[in-house]
C-alpha cells in the first residue's frame, strides 16, 4: 500500500507540487527517476541508481534485524536459562 502511496506522490498529473523536499527520500523515487532518464535521455544517472540499492540495502538489513530479533534461539544455553526462569 506504500508503494501506491509512494508511486501518486510522484506523478505529475495527480501531484502538482512534485518539488517537495521529501519526495526524493521515497522508496521509489530512485527508481522511477533511473527508468524515465534513462528511457528518454542518453545519460543514466547513477546517483538515483544508488539511491535505490541503498533503499534496498537498508529494507533487507531492517528485515534481517527483525527476524533476528523475533526467532527463537537455538543454542543450548539460552534454552536452560529460559528453562530455569520459567
Amino acid at each position: 500500500m506504500l508503494s501506491l502511496v509512494d508511486t501518486g506522490l510522484q506523478n505529475p498529473v495527480f501531484n502538482t507540487l512534485m518539488d517537495v523536499a521529501g519526495v526524493s527520500a521515497l522508496p521509489l523515487y530512485g527508481v522511477t527517476q533511473l527508468a524515465l532518464s534513462s528511457a528518454l535521455t542518453p545519460h543514466i544517472p547513477w546517483s538515483v541508481g544508488l539511491l535505490t540499492l541503498t533503499w534496498s540495502a537498508a529494507t533487507g538489513a531492517l528485515a534481517l534485524l527483525v527476524l533476528h530479533l523475533q526467532r527463537p534461539s537455538r543454542s543450548p544455553l539460552q534454552r536452560k536459562a529460559r528453562a530455569r526462569t520459567v
